[in-house]
């Protein structure tokens, strides 16, 4: 009875951890980005508790660079897309300032020819 009950009990917490593990993975599946974000940063934090300060000044530089990393990134992106735009727009702008020109040139030789 007692390695029974210990296989129980060893069943039930088992079901219980991957029950938790599958619901946490569940969970990360359900909000990939957010949620793995929110749970890996726990992870990081509760690493550098555990390890102490030298945890945390190293992971805060992590965090900081990771951060800036993300930021210069985003930035980054934005920049070139704020640029591309621009440039879209004044090719366009150029575009339409060449064919309004020409058209009025061709319309004023028309009119001349005339």
């Amino acid at each position: 009875m007692r390695s029974n009950e210990i296989q129980g009990v060893k069943r039930v917490r088992t079901h219980n951890i991957q029950g938790v593990k599958r619901v946490r993975t569940n969970e990360i599946q359900g909000g990939k980005r957010v949620r793995t974000h929110n749970i890996q940063g726990v992870k990081r934090v509760r690493a550098n508790e555990i390890q102490g300060e030298k945890g945390v000044r190293t992971n805060e530089i992590q965090g900081v660079k990771s951060v800036r990393t993300n930021e210069t990134q985003g930035v980054k992106r934005v920049r070139t897309n704020e640029i591309q735009g621009v440039k879209r727009v004044r090719t366009n702008e150029i575009q339409g300032v060449k064919r309004v020109r020409t058209n009025e040139i061709q319309g004023v030789k028309r009119s001349e020819n005339e």
